[in-house]
Order: structure tokens, then sequence, then C-alpha cells
């Protein structure tokens, strides 16, 4: 069976990770493990376990999935008009972790394009001046913003009264603890 990765060239998925194992004599066994390497974006197997061990990887359907299964999602996303992560969303069975066929999706009915303008009017133009205007209005805005902030923050520094270090002999006053200790040592 073929599985094809969607984004990474050569993509490999750990299945089951090599282990050691330490026996009675000290001695270390390495317990090979499993894996799959995608080269050119694709890995070919025929090993059934090998196959159901892939479709039940978390990473099934998301960075790879089976030729047959990328067919349909493809002929899905065709026949919806959706983005292929929109589709993944909504037809990918969580029981299998599988794309479900076209046939499942016959009642669903895909939206017509509604009539009018495909893409969005543009806005019409704006005159220099009343650019410049606008302009000038959020700076105005934004350096009011700025300038209430910075009086807050001053007057809150403000508010905070400065802790006074006194000379217990002098009563001279320091800016630290340890200018006074120096200053009693040297002068008293």
């Amino acid at each position: 069976m073929k599985f094809v990765s969607r984004k990474i060239r050569e993509l490999r998925v750990i299945l089951k990770p090599t282990d050691r194992v330490i026996d009675e004599q000290r001695r270390v066994t390495i317990i090979p493990g499993k894996r799959a390497e995608f080269m050119n974006y694709e890995y070919k197997t025929s090993d059934p376990e090998m196959i159901v061990s892939l479709r039940k990887h978390p990473s099934y359907g998301v960075e790879f999935a089976a030729a047959g299964d990328i067919d349909r999602y493809i002929d899905i996303y065709k026949e919806t008009g959706k983005a292929p992560e929109e589709v993944k969303g909504q037809f990918i069975n969580p029981q299998t972790n599988t794309l479900l066929s076209v046939p499942d999706f016959e009642d669903i009915k895909v939206e017509e394009a509604k009539p009018g303008p495909s893409k969005k009017a543009l806005p019409e133009p704006i005159e220099p001046a009343q650019l410049e205007a606008i302009i000038d209005n959020r700076i105005k805005t934004h350096l009011d913003q700025l300038t209430a902030t910075l009086v807050d923050l001053i007057q809150h520094k403000d508010d905070k009264p400065k802790k006074v270090f006194k000379c217990p002999i002098c009563k001279e006053v320091f800016p630290s603890g340890i200018a006074v200790g120096k200053h009693k040592k040297l002068v008293h």
C-alpha cells in the first residue's frame, strides 16, 4: 500500500520507539522500534501490521494519508470548494481516522454562489486633508492617553514617602543605611 506525505518530503513517522533493556548481567539489549520513512513524499509497504499502525497513527490524515484517501480527499475538495483543512474536519471518520468516501455525501448540498459582486467593494478614496485630519486625531488621542498615564505614574511616585536615613548621633541625613553605617565608623 502506498502512503503519501502532504508537506514534508522526507517525513519520518515513529510507530514504536526504540527501547533499551538491561538484563540481570547488566548488559544493554536494544529492542528495535518501528518507523516509516517517506522518500520524495511516498512510503510503500505490503506489511499488514505496518499498514494498520500507520492508519491508527495520530498524524494520519494530517501529515500523511493513504494514496487512495488522498484522491478521495481531493475529489471532496473539488466538489465542495472548501479548503483541505475544512474538508478534513468534516469528512474524516473519527472511529477509523479515514476519509469517508464520496457516495456518503449525497445529502450534502453545496451552496451556490450568490449573485452580486464577487469581490468586496473598495472603500472610496480619502482626500489627503481628510487623511491628515484622521492621523492627527489618532495621534492626539494616543498622546492624551500617554500623558494621563505618565501623570498617574509621577503622582504615584510622589505619593510614596521617601525613606529617610539619619545618623542617630548627629541627625545628618543619608541616602541609604549603608551610608549611615560608614558615617558612624568614620566620624563618630
